[in-house]
């Protein structure tokens, strides 16, 4: 004789409702049914893969290694073909235990400028929750217990290699090094010579030095020239070319003090006696009226006008007067093989 198909739940499920994280735990179910009941637990309402733990599938479900995230509800379906019952609740807390600190977010490495604040930031895992000891080289840094170091103003002090040292009373861990790179201005170290005078066509190439630079940056006057190396080189000086240049050097943290140079064309070239003549090459501005002048044994005082010179639209001599000529570009002072005594010459424009 068998005995009638039946399913009958004995009594309540049975588990420990605390257990510490890194533990384990069994819960455990009576039934009885003919045939014999299959079992299905569920967490929180959702069934429990017997694949990922087969005790899912029987009387008694066990848990290892116990985390946080196993905290919730537990209960199980009994069912054969003719019926199926669900236990009551079961609800399961796990307590945080000891357990030694592990790094789960180094800080990092980071550039800077003076004056700059710089937060380093670490994390760990651990139980009880771990305190932290900073530390730039091997110096702990004092007052810092947390897992951010905020560095409000840096200088070039600062620099160096930061860690982060997590502790608890199950033991400690360090994060790997964060070095920080303070940088500030450049310093421009040598710029070119304050004046230049050349002669116009002559090639002039202007050099400029610094520490700490990224880029240069050349200036005629308020123009920006475009150069950015630590070379500015002018093949021919021309009139448009000469002026006040302005070097600086610049990088992420900000600029260099400037350094000047005034390039200016010399206009009298080739001076000298030909032929017991006075003569000179000149060079100018279209149109410019040039005046030239001579003082006698020394005087300075007094000067007088030998005669002018007027500029063609090249900016070389087209004509003169008084007695000065021009012959294929020279000016020449016809009277000064004549003239008494000593002379010194001048020219200056109109």
């Amino acid at each position: 004789v068998f005995p009638e198909n039946h399913l009958i739940r004995n009594g309540p499920v049975r588990g420990g409702p605390i257990r510490i994280e890194g533990g384990q735990v069994s819960i455990s179910v009576m039934a009885t049914g003919s045939p014999s009941p299959a079992y299905q637990w569920q967490f929180n309402g959702e069934d429990i893969d017997a694949v990922d733990n087969p005790s899912a599938a029987t009387a008694t479900l066990n848990l290892s290694g116990l985390e946080l995230s196993h905290s919730g509800s537990y209960r199980v379906i009994v069912s054969n073909h003719m019926d199926s019952v669900m236990s009551s609740v079961s609800t399961l807390t796990v307590a945080p235990g000891n357990v030694a600190p592990m790094i789960t977010l180094d800080p990092q490495s980071q550039s800077a400028c003076v004056g700059d604040m710089v937060v380093l930031t670490v994390a760990a895992t651990g139980s009880p929750t771990p305190t932290w000891v900073w530390r730039k080289g091997t110096t702990e840094i004092p007052g810092e217990s947390g897992p951010t170091l905020t560095l409000s103003s840096v200088d070039a002090a600062d620099a160096g290699s930061y860690t982060a040292e997590a502790v608890n009373g199950s033991g400690s861990a360090t994060s790997a090094a964060a070095v920080l790179t303070v940088d500030g201005p450049p310093t421009l170290d040598g710029a070119p010579p304050a004046f230049i005078l050349v002669t116009k066509g002559t090639a002039v190439t202007l050099m400029a030095d610094a520490t700490g630079e990224t880029s240069f940056e050349w200036k005629l006057g308020e123009t920006v020239l475009g150069e950015t190396g630590p070379t500015l080189t002018l093949a021919a000086v021309q009139p448009p070319n000469a002026g006040t240049y302005t070097v600086t050097a610049v990088n992420s943290c900000g600029r260099s003090a400037s350094g000047t140079t005034q390039i200016a064309i010399k206009h009298i070239s080739n001076a000298g006696f030909a032929n017991g003549k006075f003569g000179f090459s000149l060079d100018g501005d279209p149109g410019d009226v040039w005046i030239f002048e001579f003082a006698t044994d020394g005087d300075f005082g007094v000067w007088t006008e030998a005669g002018r010179v007027t500029l063609d639209v090249a900016g070389v001599p087209a004509s003169a007067t008084g007695t000065l000529i021009v012959s294929n570009g020279r000016v020449t002072d016809t009277a000064s093989n004549t003239a008494p005594g000593s002379r010194v010459y001048r020219m200056r424009k109109e």
